[in-house]
């Protein structure tokens, strides 16, 4: 009929139309209509009137693959950076490079939180076994440089005393001990490690950790801050797993230094200490908007850590925090926007001129009166707490030092609102809390903490660190880490536990030379002043190795051996046992100091110390000296039988020594075994016809 167009389409099935819709125009008209056997009319036909159909679908097509193609190409980029091994392994913990029965603290994992400076900081070389034995009690510690153990490294820290009094209660369990702390992190880092260490079956968790919260890694007023937002640092650490996080990261942090001011100076200038590197925010006002934030963050990153804990079964034992308050004055003073500072400052300059001259009543009366212009500035409180401390009002004078603290707007030292936060969830969820602040304040003149055991404004000293492993310890008993009862007489007395800290003098050199370091730079001296260390001459062979091993010349290890060798040169025997005993305290998987302590002991004498030593060394690995002395102090205490088989393995490993024949030749002898005894005396002599001994021997064992 004229005027009416035909639709052949028609004559084509629902499944061809659709296969036409999908695989036009990937496969032309005329495939398709040989495929379908019709005319390629009729697939012209169909093609023309339904084309914005066929459109819309290939559009979407395209546009799909055009949404794939960027996340093909980041796959293949992630690909090619994991197969490159870009950045490196960054887990927490990796195969100890001694055993691959082990495992060990990554000295990389600092990279995660550490992008805009040259920063790496340094964890212990704290091992662990991989299969956790049934008899274990594997406990991780997390903090800051504080848990660390700094100055004094390793034995310094108070994990390590707290393993030996542990260990002491618990003969018949293996205390592993895994302190993950590090300097300059912060309860970002601690979370962040939480999941991981949950891998590893850990039975507790003790946490000292807070006064890096401003200042530590990705903390709010850091030069390693990523912004105010707690839930966007901890996802963008999650998304670190992916290789590509990573080298996005280094380029802008490569691209920041570059585009760093000439002002601002070196970043990275070697005379800059960690404390200076990593401010951003010099003043961070007392409960203002920043101060505020990083409570809050340190608050829920707290409160997550300990939900994953409790959720895995692992108890956590928090401690509340101890700074130096009475010998360290306030770093930067805050005034209020409105205060004549001028009229302030004559007050309070009138205040310490009178308090400088003894008139501490009518220095205190000036103080109060630049009060009631400012209270803020810091070192208000702080002189005002010295006046009260002369007048002997002590409880009057521990509150404003600790308000002098909290005031102070360079936020090294945690306030006591972050102690308040620790007790609130030691409250809401029931998680125990030492009571550190209350030990340090028993064992401090007057209650005021100082320079008696703290170096500086908020690191102990050794006997700080002492003090730490015992209140820990006693929390853990009160609150039935381990066992619900603790056999108290297995405890040694507390001058035994001082004695074998594992700080010896070398440590205590370089802790000294670490802490002068810090304190002639910002902030204890003022900013960009010349840091004099590196002109210091070590005056003895001591300060010499501390220095060499402070410059990085030396290992700990290799220093420690050193010393050790040193001493004995000079017939310091006991000396040289520290040293040796140092070492083995901090690797005690290394046979090497055993061995050496074992020499030392001989020479003394020292039978029972000795022959403890070598049993330890054999559980490591056997040796036909550890094995020959052994046995021959069983043999010397009449305990042949337990002799015996140490001899045995002796003469097995080193046949050719002649004391260990004799030796075994009684032992066989004691032992009635009559034939043996015979047939290895005869070798001897033949051996060594006059050796001590024998031939006497030999006559006595012709009667039997």
């Amino acid at each position: 009929m004229l005027g009416k167009r035909s639709d052949d389409s028609k004559s084509l099935t629902g499944n061809q139309k659709r296969a036409i819709r999908k695989d036009y125009p990937r496969r032309s008209a005329e495939e398709l209509a040989k495929n379908f056997d019709v005319p390629i009319e009729t697939v012209q036909e169909y093609i023309r009137n339904h084309k914005p159909l066929i459109s819309k679908r290939r559009e979407r097509f395209f546009k799909m693959a055009l949404l794939a193609f960027p996340f093909f190409i980041l796959a293949l980029l992630e690909s090619a950076l994991r197969l490159g091994d870009y950045g490196g392994d960054l887990a927490l913990f990796i195969p100890s490079d001694f055993d691959q029965s082990h495992m060990m603290i990554n000295p990389a994992v600092g990279k995660r939180y550490f992008f805009v400076k040259d920063i790496v900081p340094a964890a212990s070389y704290n091992v662990f076994l991989k299969i956790k034995p049934a008899d274990s009690y594997r406990i991780f510690v997390l903090g800051g440089s504080t848990a660390a153990g700094y100055p004094y490294l390793y034995n310094g820290a108070f994990s390590q005393m707290l393993k030996s009094r542990l260990e002491d209660y618990f003969p018949d369990r293996k205390i592993e001990m895994v302190n993950v702390a590090m300097p300059a992190v912060n309860s970002f880092t601690l979370l962040d490690f939480t999941d991981e260490m949950m891998d590893w079956q850990p039975d507790a968790l003790l946490i000292y950790a807070g006064h890096n919260e401003f200042y530590g890694a990705l903390g709010i007023g850091s030069s390693e801050s990523l912004g105010h937002y707690r839930g966007l640092i901890n996802f963008y650490l999650k998304l670190q797993q992916f290789k590509i996080v990573n080298l996005l990261r280094d380029f802008l942090g490569w691209i920041r230094g570059k585009l760093a001011s000439p002002e601002g100076g070196d970043d990275n200038a070697p005379g800059q200490t960690l404390m200076e590197r990593m401010v951003r925010d010099q003043q961070i006002v007392y409960r203002g908007d920043k101060y505020q934030q990083a409570l809050s963050n340190f608050r829920d990153n707290l409160r997550d850590i300990i939900k994953i804990a409790q959720k895995h079964g692992v108890k956590v034992l928090m401690s509340d925090l101890v700074s130096n308050i009475r010998d360290q004055e306030p770093f930067v003073s805050i005034f209020k926007d409105k205060t004549d500072t001028a009229a302030w400052n004559r007050i309070y300059d009138e205040g310490v001129r009178l308090q400088n001259a003894g008139n501490y009543r009518e220095a205190l009366n000036r103080f109060e009166q630049a009060a009631e212009i400012d209270d803020l500035p810091a070192k208000l409180s702080f002189h005002t707490a010295q006046c009260f401390e002369k007048l002997g009002d002590f409880d009057s004078a521990r509150k404003a030092y600790y308000h002098a603290k909290d005031l102070d707007g360079l936020r090294f030292r945690a306030s006591e609102d972050f102690n308040g936060v620790i007790y609130e969830f030691g409250k809401e969820m029931s998680t125990p809390v030492v009571p550190m602040r209350a030990a340090f304040e028993e064992n401090s003149p007057k209650r005021l903490i100082g320079l008696n055991l703290m170096l500086e404004h908020l690191h102990p000293n050794v006997e700080g660190y002492f003090l730490m492993a015992k209140a820990f310890c006693q929390s853990m008993r009160e609150n039935g880490f381990i066992a619900n009862d603790w056999d108290d007489t297995r405890a040694k007395p507390e001058g035994i536990y001082w004695q074998e800290t594992g700080v010896t003098a070398l440590d205590r050199e370089v802790a000294k030379f670490r802490v002068q370091v810090l304190m002639a730079g910002w902030p204890f001296q003022p900013q960009n002043a010349p840091n004099p260390m590196p002109e210091i001459a070590p005056k003895n062979y001591l300060q010499k190795l501390a220095w060499d091993f402070w410059k990085r010349d030396v290992t700990w290890e290799r220093a420690h051996v050193q010393m050790a060798e040193h001493y004995l040169r000079q017939g310091k025997l006991d000396s040289a046992a520290m040293e040796y005993k140092a070492l083995i305290k901090y690797t005690p998987f290394n046979v090497s100091p055993y061995l050496f302590l074992a020499e030392i002991y001989l020479a003394q004498e020292k039978f029972a110390e000795l022959q403890k030593v070598l049993l330890k060394t054999l559980e490591l690995e056997p040796t036909a000296f550890a094995h020959k002395w052994v046995g021959t102090i069983y043999l010397k205490n009449g305990e042949a039988q337990q002799a015996l088989p140490h001899l045995e393995k002796a003469f097995q490993l080193n046949s050719k020594d002649l004391q260990i024949m004799y030796n075994l030749c009684g032992a066989y002898a004691l032992t009635r075994q009559f034939a043996k005894a015979k047939n290895l005396t005869e070798q001897l002599l033949k051996l060594a016809p006059d050796y001590p001994g024998a031939n006497d021997l030999w006559r006595q064992l012709q009667s039997q």
